[in-house]
């Protein structure tokens, strides 16, 4: 008997077929030190969502057009976000954590 007739390794008698996590990509632009309206308005569900879904969190700082003149204060912001991330728990073996800019160029 070969093993695509054997049922092992197969869904062979299985009912349901495994099926694929959905995604989710979701942002905050780094425009300054997170508070609480953060964590109540989209960390508080991040945390629900980590390990159900397979999750993006990206960090947009392109979108922080209002401080293009001042890159160092936008790439400290990016930093303090990831951390504030990681203190609410926010667990980057369970999501992605994703930085606008450290991905390929999209700008002209």
């Amino acid at each position: 008997m070969d093993d695509a007739s054997d049922g092992v390794g197969s869904n062979a008698g299985s009912a349901e077929a495994p099926t694929e996590r959905k995604r989710i990509l979701t942002s905050i632009r780094p425009t300054g030190p997170l508070h609480l309206g953060h964590y109540a308005g989209a960390l508080e569900n991040w945390l629900k969502l980590q390990n159900a879904y397979d999750c993006y969190f990206l960090i947009a700082d392109y979108q922080v057009s209002g401080h293009v003149d001042d890159l160092p204060r936008v790439r400290n912001a990016v930093w303090e976000v990831a951390l504030d991330w990681l203190a609410v728990g926010l667990d980057p073996e369970s999501a992605s954590f994703v930085i606008e800019s450290g991905g390929p160029s999209t700008r002209n």
